[in-house]
């Protein structure tokens, strides 16, 4: 998995880099790329719950359809999307088990993938099933296998996530928080196959500061948007929308 993190001043253009790709996926869907647009939620500082969120959201029934396939699939060895349950994959062992178990009917694969994205999340419905209770921290994990599961049915992920500074606006402990998680998860990008994160953010937003940590890992993949405003890069634009209308 790779990032990007598009920073510029407000009105110099984050928002429409990223819509115009939505645009642009929208209509080579053979390139089978789900971009996922976003804002970013104040109220929500844990960036794997977070996605797991929206890929509850527009592509559960994807991954459900997958895990059908691949149990169907003799001999398919599932452990290759965990990592072989290395480290912190062990805590989901038992969990992946029942997802991919040939006795486990649709109904019940279905509320299994609801208990990974934090849907359900009693101790009482994990019991239900003779599971260990999932934590948050445990849905990093959980993250990794479902973006593993949609990568071997060939369906790639574009998380574009919008105005992070409405984070930091609420506080700079939530922005802080927000980062450890974004670095969690960053830490995690060798064991997914494929996807791409973009997040976009103003430049009034001092990364370096708030979670240094966070910046020695992200420092490459910052992308400073500057103004338009020499004459060549103008021109060069309107080259650009002449040959888009034809």
């Amino acid at each position: 998995m790779v990032n990007s993190i598009i920073q510029a001043n407000y009105g110099d253009g984050k928002t429409n880099i990223v819509k115009y790709l939505k645009l642009y996926f929208e209509l080579h869907s053979e390139l089978r790329v789900e971009m996922l647009y976003c804002r970013a939620n104040p109220d929500q500082t844990d960036l794997c719950l977070f996605l797991l969120q929206h890929l509850q959201f527009a592509l559960l029934e994807k991954i459900e359809g997958e895990i059908i396939r691949l149990k169907a699939t003799d001999n398919y060895d599932y452990t290759v999307l965990v990592s072989d349950f290395d480290d912190d994959f062990a805590a989901i062992k038992e969990y992946t088990a029942k997802l991919f178990d040939t006795s486990t009917d649709t109904e019940t694969l279905r509320e299994l993938l609801y208990m990974g994205t934090g849907r359900l999340y009693s101790k009482g419905v994990f019991s239900k099933y003779g599971l260990q209770q999932l934590t948050d921290f445990n849905r990093r994990e959980v993250l990794v296998l479902f973006l593993n599961i949609l990568a071997s049915a060939g369906i790639y992920v574009l998380f574009a996530i919008d105005e992070l500074e409405k984070i930091r606006d609420k506080s700079p402990k939530r922005m802080a928080h927000f980062f450890t998680s974004y670095r969690e998860l960053i830490d995690l990008f060798s064991k997914i196959r494929g996807h791409y994160l973009i997040s976009c953010i103003t430049k009034g937003v001092e990364i370096n500061l708030l979670s240094p940590p966070f910046y020695s890992r992200v420092e490459p993949d910052i992308v400073v948007l500057q103004p338009l405003t020499s004459k060549e890069g103008i021109t060069e634009l309107v080259k650009l929308i002449a040959e888009l209308n034809e």
